[in-house]
C-alpha cells in the first residue's frame, strides 16, 4: 500500500491525496488535452493548413515537415508518452513487448510518411527509432536468458549503453551537418549574386534551425 517511488508515502493517505490533483492535472491537461486539441484543430483546418491565416496561428507545429505529414509532432508526442507512460501499466515481465510494438509502429510510420524536409533529420530519426526498438529487443533477450553469466550480463549492459551513445553522437553530427549545409547554401547564393543574399526569406533560415532543434 506504499508508493513505489517513496515508501514514506502511503497510497490514498493524506500526502498522497494532497498531490493527487497535480498528477491528474498533468495527466489530463498535458497527456490528453494537448494532443486532442491539436488533432481537432488540424482536422478542422486540413483544407487550409498552408494558408497565411492558419500558418500564423499554428504553423510552428508543422513548418519543418512535408505536406501531408503536418500531424507528425502529435504522432511523436503520443509515441513518446506511450513509451514513457503507458507501458508502466504492464507488469515488468511483459513491459518490453508493447514497447517493441510501439517502436516497430514508429519505424513503419516514419518510413511511410517520411515527414521531415531535412534528410539528415529523417535519417537521425530512423536511427533513433531502430536503436530504441533494438534496446527493448535486447531486454527481452536478457529476460528470456535467465541463466546468463555475469560476463554476459556485462556485455548486454555495454551494448545498451552503446546504443545510447549512438543516438547522442548521431544528434551532434546532425546539428553540425545542418549548419554546414546552411552555410554552403549561403555561399552558393553569394556566388550567384550578392543581391540574392538579402532576399533570403527568414522562414527558410528558421526552418533549418527548427530542424536542428527537433
Amino acid at each position: 500500500s506504499l508508493l513505489r517511488k517513496d515508501y514514506g508515502i502511503e497510497c490514498y493517505g493524506h500526502k498522497y491525496n494532497q498531490f493527487l490533483p497535480v498528477a491528474w492535472g498533468l495527466l489530463l491537461g498535458f497527456a490528453v488535452l494537448v494532443p486532442v486539441a491539436l488533432t481537432v484543430f488540424l482536422v478542422r483546418h486540413r483544407a487550409d493548413l498552408h494558408s497565411p491565416t492558419t500558418r500564423s496561428k499554428i504553423g510552428w507545429l508543422y513548418s519543418r515537415f512535408n505536406q501531408g505529414a503536418e500531424f507528425w509532432d502529435i504522432h511523436e508526442l503520443i509515441r513518446k508518452m506511450a513509451l514513457t507512460g503507458m507501458i508502466i501499466y504492464f507488469s515488468a515481465n511483459v513491459r518490453p513487448l508493447p514497447a517493441v510494438l510501439i517502436g516497430l509502429g514508429g519505424c513503419c510510420t516514419l518510413n511511410y510518411f517520411q515527414p521531415h524536409k531535412s534528410k539528415i533529420v529523417f535519417w537521425l530519426s530512423q536511427g533513433c527509432f531502430v536503436a530504441t526498438t533494438c534496446k527493448y529487443l535486447l531486454t527481452i533477450f536478457g529476460m528470456i536468458r535467465a541463466d546468463m553469466s555475469d560476463s554476459e550480463k556485462a556485455s548486454l549492459g555495454v551494448t545498451l549503453i552503446l546504443f545510447d551513445c549512438f543516438v547522442i553522437v548521431g544528434g551532434l553530427l546532425c546539428m553540425v551537418g545542418v549548419f554546414v549545409l546552411l552555410r554552403n547554401s549561403m555561399k552558393e547564393m553569394e556566388r550567384k549574386g550578392s543581391s540574392l543574399v538579402t532576399k533570403i526569406p527568414r522562414s527558410v533560415v528558421m526552418d533549418q534551425l527548427d530542424s536542428v532543434m527537433s
